[in-house]
């Protein structure tokens, strides 16, 4: 994956997280969970790849 790529697939799951903390959307506990966590696997196979 280029660094692109991982720079975009953070940014829209940032998105995601963001519209549900202002209330534009209602994620449940575990699909929130699910997100968050994929943002840091994705962050770290990032870093290690630099």
């Amino acid at each position: 994956m280029t660094k692109a790529e991982y720079i975009s697939k953070i940014n829209k799951l940032m998105d995601i997280i963001e519209n549900d903390n202002a209330g534009y959307i209602f994620l449940d506990g575990f699909e929130r969970a699910r997100i968050e966590s994929e943002l840091v696997s994705l962050r770290y196979e990032y870093f290690m790849s630099m």
